[in-house]
């Protein structure tokens, strides 16, 4: 077989944009430092589920 070689990209393609915060979250998953990424994320839960009533609620809203 002849011997291999890799061309830039060798990993694969861009699948186009990546947010800059989603990026970083990337990094942090890499570093182990996922669980602050999971502590930021947590800011943006809801506490009604959109799919049962059809409605969001902020955090800290009034769900009626």
């Amino acid at each position: 077989m002849p011997e291999l070689t890799p061309r830039v990209p060798w990993h694969g393609y861009q699948l186009g944009y990546l947010p800059d915060d989603w990026n970083e979250a990337a990094q942090r998953a890499v570093r182990g430092d996922y669980l602050k990424t999971g502590e930021e994320f947590r800011q943006h839960r809801t506490e009604s589920s959109y799919f049962e009533t059809g409605v969001v609620v902020p955090p800290g809203q009034d769900k009626s």
